[in-house]
């Protein structure tokens, strides 16, 4: 009998503007289902991660809230929000899998972390942070999940807090890294990064004052 051990892989490919790709082969191997039997099998787990503000898919991250209008003392401030991302997962797995000849594991999504980086030297750090989230991603199905938090309003407050200039256009490089299992309680991990541009982005009806 072979004995089995869990393997992982994965692979980032950059694709233009502010879409990418993460292929994810899991359990390159001998799978072992609850019965105890063994069976081999690879399941590819592709993701698209496009950013948002303001709910409009967009690079384009605002970090500070602008006044629209003022008279005398009632002031009309720009809509403000969390940035957020929306992430569709693809699970393709092996044609033998999806056939049944060999086991066809689902994945379960636990929670991702978000990191951000830059090599602008008008970058100022950000704080890395951790999101729960419960997700089944069954073999040969897709699911997209929208609403994803990526930059909250007290990120973007950080940001202009620890001396980060709304008034340039700075690059970052946001990542995202998910945790999961197989229904077999293999480790699942895969990175994968996309690029925002921070800066006082005006969006107000005319003009930001």
């Amino acid at each position: 009998m072979i004995s089995w051990s869990a393997k992982w892989w994965k692979l980032t490919i950059m694709l233009p503007v502010t879409m990418l790709m993460i292929i994810v082969l899991v359990g390159c191997g001998d799978y072992k289902t609850s019965k105890g039997s063994e069976k081999s099998g690879v399941a590819n787990v592709m993701a698209t991660i496009t950013p948002a503000d303001l709910g409009t898919a967009t690079p384009d991250i605002d970090v500070w809230q602008s006044t629209c209008s003022q008279t005398g003392n009632t002031v009309v401030l720009e809509k403000f929000t969390d940035a957020t991302a929306s992430v569709a997962f693809k699970y393709e797995a092996s044609a033998g899998c999806l056939a049944g000849s060999q086991s066809c594991p689902s994945i379960y999504l636990e929670s991702f972390t978000v990191s951000f980086s830059s090599p602008d030297p008008a970058a100022v750090p950000i704080s890395t942070w951790n999101y729960d989230i419960t997700q089944k991603i069954d073999a040969g199905a897709g699911v997209t999940l929208t609403g994803i938090a990526m930059m909250p309003i007290a990120l973007k407050d950080q940001y202009v807090t620890n001396g980060g200039n709304p008034g340039a256009e700075v690059r970052y490089f946001v990542t995202y890294t998910f945790h999961g299992k197989t229904e077999f309680g293999d480790k699942v991990e895969a990175k994968a990064s996309t690029y925002i541009l921070l800066s006082e982005w005006c969006n107000c009806p005319s003009v930001c004052l």
